[in-house]
């Protein structure tokens, strides 16, 4: 990743903004110079509102399958390696990580109960996180710390329990 400041090659993601616009547009209404030739290329261009740097670089792995559709600022933030940001792969996944972010801020609170999905409950108790069937039988714990320090790690394993592959 190139830094918004330096203009240097990173082997690390050190920057983050909030994307203010997305366009579509031809290499040749692009008004920066291009390394390439390909006049009638279209580019995504974005616009960042501020560049914000972040307190721990990320390194970058390739090991990630598939493109990036979505990651959150709290993931931006606990993640260590690049493909931990994109283990959100659809709006449900997203949807699934908010209630947990939800729970793990309010998991002091003496109504710790959130739905997750349609069928599904999160609690916390006792530094765990239990997901519950909505008949609130236990279908999994964890450790609040293993949430803390490998937050993609959770996400992924809530998501396949709440869609087992058919």
């Amino acid at each position: 990743m190139s830094s918004p400041h330096t203009g240097q090659d990173d082997d690390c993601i050190r920057y983050y903004g909030r994307v203010d616009f997305l366009s579509d547009v031809e290499h040749c209404t692009i008004p920066v110079p291009m390394s390439r030739n390909n006049q009638e290329e279209d580019y995504l261009v974005l616009g960042v509102v501020e560049w914000l740097t972040l307190d721990q670089p990320i390194s970058i792995h390739d090991s990630y399958p598939g493109d990036p559709q979505y990651t959150n600022l709290f993931l931006l933030k606990h993640c260590n390696r690049s493909y931990q940001l994109f283990c959100i792969r659809s709006s449900q996944d997203y949807k699934t990580c908010a209630t947990v972010i939800t729970a793990y801020n309010h998991r002091t609170h003496p109504s710790s109960l959130r739905i997750l999905g349609e069928r599904f409950i999160l609690q916390t108790n006792d530094d765990m996180f239990i997901l519950m069937n909505d008949q609130g039988r236990t279908v999994d714990r964890f450790p609040i710390s293993l949430y803390e320090s490998k937050p993609s790690t959770i996400i992924k394993r809530l998501s396949i329990l709440m869609n087992p592959p058919v």
